[in-house]
């Protein structure tokens, strides 16, 4: 069934589905929205328009949008309509997905105020300045921003290895890098490259949508190792896994970093068990622990792990460039696997993000977030300490997300729906991450886009929620 204007793509829900008519609803748009069928900034219909066209009841469509709402994936504009959200979220937030509400509640359409879906990246402290200097250098240097090698240019390479070297004390030249686009695309690169049907691949138990959906269409059965308050555990590692996915930086969506007894048992488990281990180093920009952890690359040797980051968090989500480093032997072999696919990324984009880097630009914005994160995280710890006894804040040692455990008496899910009511967004842990099913009850919330000052009225809103809704239980 097609609708005329605005929505241009088909939706179909069965009676007959084992899922309930709003599951149905809310996963078509989101599909809709990750296939790019629905584009940033369309308008749909309004509920009542879209409840007659699919013969269901107002009820059902305002209960999906609500839940789309609460997850970022649509925003509602007084007096305007409901729309495909303009921001949309890449890497971690792109792994959010709807929850249903409460049962029992009347859901309702409510403007958001303030998102706090991670994944969302701020640009108070950008060097904005330096970014269109770099891009109007690119523009007059055409011979050489016009590399158009699938693996990205030499120059960025080259570029990102200096980077690399200065920021993690990683020692690695140009033809071992790759250039991609997220790391879920280098996922899916290397398990194209290494996985064979049957194969088994590690991934951690919760861990990101995106990753999982990367290694969806390889034939791969999926090894779930939990995570615990130091990372990945190695003991649960299992026998003849051909990859493993590990966030060693920041995990997606418990805030764990990496033990370095961890990292080491995970490289030992990688060299007698043959598989290589994809070392996901995001979120540890804004780590300030020193010294810092030892990455596995540097413990292992290149063909056990390969090193993965992306820029998107500490420049813009918009700048889709992500970098691996591997084995030279790999790294040709993905090189090849990109020839066959899309083009590269922009190159004059590419051009400029390396003259960014090579003037440490970029290393001195990461230190300047790192410094601003801390701040942040000091106002969640003190704000949730301060206001609501026996809340919990953890994954808070890097990154630009918390996970916050609520008292025994708060639930957590008719919190978050209160909290939407008021125009505050914050996804439950099941909203942002597949497995973990013990962990449903925590908040996951998001916080490096919002400067200091906002974040603290944010969270005095949030707190004053809690605190009246308990004194009224």
């Amino acid at each position: 069934m097609r609708y005329s204007q605005p929505l241009h793509i088909p939706l179909h829900l069965r009676r007959d589905d084992p899922a309930s008519l709003h599951d149905q609803l809310v996963g078509q748009v989101r599909a809709a929205i990750l296939g790019r069928a629905l584009a940033p900034g369309d308008r749909l219909p309004s509920t009542r328009n879209l409840a007659r066209a699919l013969g269901v009841s107002r009820s059902v469509v305002v209960s999906a949008f609500d839940a789309l709402l609460s997850s970022g994936w649509l925003e509602a504009r007084p007096g305007s309509g409901t729309f495909v959200a303009r921001r949309q979220r890449t890497g971690a937030a792109a792994s959010a997905g709807p929850s249903s509400p409460p049962q029992g509640r009347t859901s309702r359409l409510h403007p958001v105020l303030a998102d706090l879906t991670p994944g969302q990246t701020g640009y108070r402290s950008f060097p904005v300045e330096a970014w269109r200097a770099a891009w109007r250098q690119a523009s007059h240097h055409l011979d050489t921003a016009w590399d158009t090698s699938a693996h990205g240019s030499l120059e960025l390479r080259t570029a990102v290895a200096g980077h690399l070297r200065q920021w993690r004390g990683v020692a690695c030249a140009a033809d071992q890098i790759v250039i991609t686009t997220s790391v879920a695309h280098t996922v899916g690169l290397l398990a194209g490259s290494l996985v064979r049907p049957g194969d088994g691949v590690v991934v951690e138990d919760p861990c990101s949508a995106a990753i999982r959906d990367a290694l969806t269409g390889h034939g791969t059965f999926l090894d779930r190792c939990p995570v615990d308050a130091l990372g990945l555990v190695p003991q649960t590692l299992p026998d003849g896994a051909a990859l493993a996915v590990v966030s060693a930086g920041h995990q997606f969506p418990t805030g764990a970093v990496l033990s370095t007894a961890r990292r080491t048992a995970i490289v030992d488990w990688a060299r007698d068990s043959g598989a290589l281990v994809v070392e996901d180093d995001s979120g540890y920009e804004f780590c300030r622990q020193e010294p810092p952890p030892p990455t596995m690359l540097a413990t292992g040797a290149p063909g056990q792990v390969a090193y993965t980051g992306s820029f998107d968090a500490v420049v813009a989500p918009l700048v889709r460039l992500s970098y691996v480093v591997t084995g030279r032997d790999l790294a040709r072999d993905l090189r090849l696997r990109l020839e066959r696919q899309a083009g590269p990324p922009p190159v004059l984009m590419q051009a400029a993000m390396a003259q960014l880097l090579r003037e440490g630009t970029v290393l001195r914005h990461v230190r300047r977030l790192a410094r601003q994160h801390a701040h942040s995280r000091e106002l969640i710890r003190r704000a949730f300490g301060r206001h609501l006894p026996g809340a919990e804040v953890t994954g808070d040692a890097a990154g630009d997300h918390v996970v916050i455990r609520l008292p025994s008496a708060v639930s957590a899910e008719d919190y978050v729906h209160r909290l939407r009511g008021r125009g505050v967004v914050v996804p439950l842990m099941k909203d942002c991450a597949v497995g973990g099913a013990d962990r449903e009850d925590r908040l996951v919330l998001g916080y490096g886009h919002l400067a200091p000052d906002r974040l603290d009225q944010v969270l005095r809103l949030m707190t004053r929620t809690a605190s009246s809704w308990r004194g009224a239980a």
